[in-house]
Parts: C-alpha cells; structure tokens; sequence
C-alpha cells in the first residue's frame, strides 16, 4: 500500500471516529464502504481504461484534510 494511499485511509478513518458519529446512519455506512472500496482498490491509474487519460499521481501525492467545521460561515462572509 502506498503512503499517499495510507494517508488518505487514515483521514477517512480519523473523521468517521470523530466527526461522522452526528451523520445518518445510510451516510455512515456508504462512507465506511467508500473508504473499504478504496483500500482494497486503491486510487485508478492510467492502466485503468475509465482512467487513461487522467493521472491522479498529484491528487495520492498531496496531503488532504477535511475542511474544518466553520469552513461555511467563513465562505459565506467571503462572498
């Protein structure tokens, strides 16, 4: 399993103990099947024929977090 991969199981992880338990009970399922999906796929790559012309190298190599919780109020005072 690749460390950009692991990254991203780990956040995905890290928000449903942490954030996930207020979410619907069908949003929490099709979250944990996402993240399950993914860790036995892991990310589509050019030799994937959907994938071909698409190379998702730079979004595995970039770390990602979840937006905060007063992402929205702060866009909305943006705009």
């Amino acid at each position: 399993m690749s460390v950009g991969l692991q990254h991203y199981l780990d956040v995905a992880q890290r928000f449903q103990a942490e954030q996930a338990a207020s979410a619907p009970l069908w949003l929490r399922a099709l979250r944990e099947e996402g993240v399950a999906q993914l860790a036995r796929q892991g990310f589509p790559s050019t030799r994937h024929e959907d994938w071909k012309y698409t190379d998702v190298a730079p979004i595995v190599s970039r770390g990602f977090a979840p937006v905060g919780a007063g992402w929205s109020e702060a866009l909305r005072a943006r705009v």
